[in-house]
């Protein structure tokens, strides 16, 4: 395959790896995001290690950045434009989930008029969810894609309007830097072998 067609299968992968980031608190089934993860992540790392595998090790903490910045503030961003506000919210229960491997978490049981939702708060949001018991506010997804999430997680989403395209540019750079290595490592490879065949008849005579 050629330069170009790693390039674009790169580029694409990227994409469908900030949408399985973007949407790993979505509604969507487990094993789709599984899927959408590894045709992601395999789909950019192999053109990187076929242009040039010594850059598999600075692809790592790139991806990273690219996915905690999707992660991050992806959601917030979706949310400022879709979401629809209940302010008659009332936390009715909580229970806890125990687990082996993992720390335990608490989900909260939320009441909206007729909707019904457990809710895992992030460490941010438990300050404005309140107690059992207590009135409060949730933002549902108007498109369905989203779970729903306490206002206050997307209460700024201001910066996530640079982040989000910046972690695209970041992850196309990349590929693009990749690429022009390769590009000097090949122009270079015929140089060194005329160097060496020169020597070899140098050697003869």
């Amino acid at each position: 395959m050629s330069r170009k067609g790693y390039v674009a299968i790169a580029a694409v992968s990227l994409f469908l790896s900030m949408a399985y980031a973007f949407l790993y608190d979505s509604t969507l089934p487990a094993w789709l995001l599984i899927v959408l993860f590894l045709i992601g992540f395999c789909g950019v790392l192999y053109p990187l290690l076929r242009l040039r595998p010594v850059s598999l090790f600075l692809a790592i903490p790139v991806l990273t950045a690219v996915y905690s910045l999707t992660l991050v503030y992806g959601p917030p961003v979706w949310f400022s434009q879709f979401a629809e506000v209940r302010a008659d919210c009332d936390v009715v229960d909580s229970r806890q989930v125990k687990r082996t491997k993992s720390p335990n978490y608490t989900v909260l049981v939320i009441e909206c008029g007729d909707r019904r939702v457990d809710y895992r708060p992030t460490e941010q949001a438990w300050w404005h969810v309140g107690k059992v018991g207590e009135k409060t506010s949730m933002a549902f997804d108007r498109t369905g894609l989203m779970k729903p999430v306490h206002p206050s997680t997307f209460a700024s989403p201001g910066i996530g309007w640079l982040a989000v395209p910046g972690a695209a540019v970041l992850g196309l750079a990349f590929i693009g830097f990749v690429a022009v290595w390769s590009r000097k490592k090949a122009a270079a490879q015929p140089h060194r072998e005329g160097e060496a065949s020169n020597q070899a008849e140098l050697e003869k005579r």
